[in-house]
């Protein structure tokens, strides 16, 4: 993908890196590593979330934060790709 990214040249890949739309994008992602090396899933309130009291809840969750991390991801780089191109 890295490879493939430099096609689009310099200016497409310093936007990208630089969007502050980043923060949408690491902040999911870093939360589900977080989950996946602790075994728990942190909640604003309550309990949090345990892979081995309640597995089905804690995948969700994990799952939910790998996902919106893709979905902003893949908005970051239409975005990026619209403000190079004007």
């Amino acid at each position: 993908m890295g490879i493939g990214a430099f096609a689009f040249g310099p200016r497409f890949l310093l936007q990208f890196f630089i969007s502050p739309f980043q923060f949408f994008i690491l902040v999911p992602w870093l939360m589900a590593f977080y989950s996946l090396k602790t075994g728990l899933v942190p909640v604003k309130s309550g309990e949090p979330f345990r892979r081995d009291k309640a597995p089905r809840v804690y995948w969700i969750n994990v799952a939910f934060c790998v996902g919106i991390g893709s979905v902003c991801f893949v908005l970051n780089l239409l975005i990026s790709w619209l403000v190079v191109n004007r």
